[in-house]
């Protein structure tokens, strides 16, 4: 993930204002408390440099490390840990291009997935034609913020911390046959 995702994830699961994240992240790496991954390969596990100029939408930081650097500060009080994705050794990771849940999401991801395809759905049924993460994440925030069990450590989820979490990579697919479109915009 990005800096700036994890610094998206953090700010929603704390209640701390993203810039005292991005600053912190940032920081963290310049001291080598945080190592960078390799952005252009995710399954290189060497060493990555620290660029004189970091970019948190460039910089591409794991979950491990991440939890690493959280452990290591308990002064600052933080309960959040991400998840840490478990691949086999020797197996691709699934592309789930639907954005649907894998196993290791928490309940409150899985959930945001389902508000999001129910909301879609509704959308859809009413002619609405481009439904994306980006344009129906804060009304999924809302839909969260019913359950006190979907909260972050301090409060309800931001639209924008549902969007680059739970659904990134999700995507809305019509259903076939309905509104007239056969599912591949009208091509027979």
């Amino acid at each position: 993930m990005t800096v700036k995702e994890a610094v998206a994830e953090l700010a929603g699961a704390t209640g701390i204002h993203a810039d005292r994240w991005k600053r912190t992240l940032l920081e963290s790496i310049h001291k080598r408390e945080l190592p960078l991954r390799n952005p252009n390969n995710p399954s290189d596990n060497l060493p990555y440099p620290v660029p004189k100029q970091l970019y948190s939408f460039v910089e591409q930081v794991d979950a491990a490390g991440l939890n690493k650097l959280l452990d290591s500060h308990p002064e600052w009080g933080v309960v959040f840990r991400f998840p840490v994705p478990v691949h086999k050794p020797g197996t691709a990771e699934k592309g789930g291009s639907s954005g649907e849940a894998g196993q290791s999401d928490p309940p409150w991801i899985e959930e945001a997935r389902r508000i999001a395809d129910r909301i879609a759905r509704q959308r859809f049924s009413r002619g609405e034609q481009e439904i994306t993460a980006r344009n129906i994440c804060e009304a999924v925030a809302r839909e969260l913020e019913k359950n006190s069990d979907f909260h972050g450590e301090r409060g309800p989820r931001t639209g924008e911390n549902v969007r680059s979490v739970a659904l990134r990579g999700w995507k809305f697919t019509p259903p076939i046959g309905e509104g007239g479109r056969s599912g591949s915009g009208g091509v027979g």
